[in-house]
């Protein structure tokens, strides 16, 4: 037994045609595949496949041997990439880490000042607080990290830009309606802090309240920004916060829109999903994949057991956060049916509803795949 014996039968069982099999997926003459079949059930003893109107059908022995035949296949694949792999010359790893949040902002810069050694070099990226960024340089995991500067002996910075703080309270917060106002007019109002996780920037807030001449406890403590977003709405608080978060104040202004009702809100929303959309579609267009390869993905299968953990990982990713927000306090009372009737209406709309999302997000994720996969082509990666 071969593995192209193997192949012959998976490609046979998946199309249910001989013919088909062989003209679109073997390109071979479909006598030789037959013979190839035969001499298969032969060396195993027992028939695999039995003709019927409809072309051919697996017996009960061939469904069971489908399984290990896909198995094996896949087995030596892997195995033949690990052996690729182990025989190739080992690629230097350079290793990044990022300021969670700032990912976008500084890597698409270092990796175009690495384009002309991409070839040759294994990048790793990776994000987290800056406490942990400093300690894995310390430790030589990293070799250099975007990170908020402290004084540590072991390590050498270079300031690359630098991030004003920015004041996050509600919109019809009695200080909103300033273009700048006090520090000390903070006192009395419900601050928001930063925790000891991230204690680079908690250090920097507290020496600017020093300066300031000013002694605030904070009501809460965070470390990370959507929960300095969400306390900021829900306890109508103030959080100082980096200039980053611009993102998460343009949130804000669109969760306030539902305060005319949650269609506006949601009616923005959708536009900038769609806009997010167009724009990986056209990167994905501009990168010049090769689209027959892409379309021959859509057919569900993996490469190895590596495939599997990256499928896992993709599916999560996109199916959580919906999750999460379907079971918010934000969804519980959006829409109340009267009656049974117009419960399981309003039900049949939030299942399309998460349909047209999820699609959405499937689309983003393909496209993130191919512009990745594309542009790490063309590199030799």
């Amino acid at each position: 037994m071969e593995l192209r014996h193997l192949r012959y039968f998976v490609a046979v069982a998946e199309e249910g045609s001989l013919t088909v099999a062989a003209e679109k997926r073997l390109h071979t003459a479909q006598p030789s595949l037959s013979r190839q079949i035969r001499d298969l059930e032969q060396e195993i003893g027992v028939p695999l496949l039995k003709r019927s109107v409809h072309g051919v059908e697996l017996t009960a022995a061939g469904r069971v041997f489908l399984d290990h035949a896909r198995l094996a296949l896949t087995q030596a694949e892997a195995g033949a990439e690990a052996a690729r792999r182990a025989a190739a010359p080992s690629k230097q790893v350079f290793a990044m880490g990022f300021t969670t949040g700032q990912e976008a902002e500084w890597l698409s810069r270092a990796t175009s000042l690495l384009r002309d050694e991409l070839a040759t070099i294994e990048i790793r990226v990776s994000s987290d607080h800056s406490v942990t960024l400093a300690d894995e340089l310390t430790h030589g995991r990293l070799d250099v990290a975007f990170l908020r500067a402290e004084k540590l002996p072991d390590l050498e910075f270079r300031v690359v830009a630098k991030e004003p703080l920015l004041a996050i309270l509600p919109s019809d917060h009695k200080l909103a309606q300033r273009k700048t106002f006090d520090p000390r007019d903070l006192a009395g109002e419900t601050y928001i802090g930063i925790s000891k996780v991230p204690r680079v920037l908690r250090s920097v807030i507290s020496d600017y309240f020093e300066r300031c001449g000013i002694s605030i406890v904070p009501t809460y403590e965070i470390d990370n920004y959507a929960m300095a977003i969400s306390l900021v709405a829900s306890t109508r608080g103030v959080a100082l916060l980096p200039a980053a978060l611009l993102t998460g104040v343009a949130s804000c202004a669109i969760l306030a829109l539902q305060t005319e009702g949650f269609r506006r809100a949601e009616a923005v929303i959708a536009a900038l999903i769609g806009v997010i959309v167009v724009a990986f579609a056209l990167e994905a267009v501009m990168a010049s994949p090769s689209w027959p390869r892409i379309a021959r993905g859509l057919v569900p299968g993996f490469a190895g057991p590596m495939s599997v953990v990256l499928a896992a990982g993709i599916l999560g990713a996109t199916v959580m956060p919906h999750v999460i927000y379907l079971h918010s306090a934000r969804t519980q009372h959006r829409i109340l049916g009267s009656d049974e009737r117009a419960r399981r209406r309003i039900f049949g709309f939030e299942l399309a509803d998460v349909g047209v999302a999820m699609g959405a997000a499937g689309a983003i994720n393909m496209c993130m795949l191919i512009i990745v996969a594309a542009i790490l082509h063309t590199h030799g990666l």
